[in-house]
This record gives C-alpha cells, sequence and structure tokens, in this order.
C-alpha cells in the first residue's frame, strides 16, 4: 500500500524541521496548485490569469494554515479530534494506516 499523501507531506515536512505552520502553508499552496496546474494544461486556461487567481489565493493559504497549526497545537496538546475544524482527512488517513494491517483488507490505494 503506497503511503497517503498527508503522511508523505508529515514525514517530508519533518525532515525538511518544518513547523506546524509551514508543513500547513505547503499542504493549503499545494492544494491550490495541483488544480491551478491542470486547469492550464487539461484545460487550456490563460496561464496569466491562473497565475493571478494564485496570487490573490495566497493570503487566503497563509490564514488557513495559521488556522490548521493553531488547531493542529491544541489536539496534539490535547488529544481531542473534534477540534480540529475539519477531522475527517485525517481521521481517513489514520484508519487506512491502521486498515492495512487488518486480517482481511478490503481495498488498496
Amino acid at each position: 500500500v503506497s503511503p497517503h499523501y498527508a503522511i508523505v507531506l508529515g514525514a517530508a515536512s519533518t525532515r525538511a524541521r518544518l513547523d506546524e505552520r509551514e508543513a500547513a502553508v505547503l499542504a493549503a499552496t499545494n492544494t491550490v496548485n495541483g488544480p491551478a496546474s491542470a486547469a492550464v494544461k487539461l484545460l487550456s486556461f490563460d496561464p496569466i490569469a491562473i497565475t493571478v487567481v494564485l496570487a490573490e489565493m495566497a493570503g487566503h493559504c497563509d490564514q488557513v494554515a495559521e488556522e490548521a497549526a493553531a488547531a493542529a497545537r491544541t489536539v496534539f496538546a490535547d488529544g481531542d479530534w473534534d477540534r480540529l475544524p475539519c477531522w475527517s482527512a485525517a481521521g481517513l488517513d489514520a484508519c487506512a494506516e491502521l486498515h492495512v494491517h487488518e486480517e482481511v483488507v478490503h481495498f488498496a490505494s
């Protein structure tokens, strides 16, 4: 089973000695850059217009990253997953890692 994106991102961020906020900025910018690149390559969108949109979104990515880092620090301190703004993605990655070790594996990614 190949590692999920969040696990690889976490491992790479740890290896690069990024703090929570820097890792969150990386995740946020990757989330918008991938679809933006696809829009240019696959849908023939204007690359300049897409670059403008990405520049306009930079502040939003920073804000989301700050909120995510603050939530992560809180969750790591008290272990309360309900404090995460959206815990489902992290929860699904954790469940996927546990699923690999089950006696019967129902799916593989």
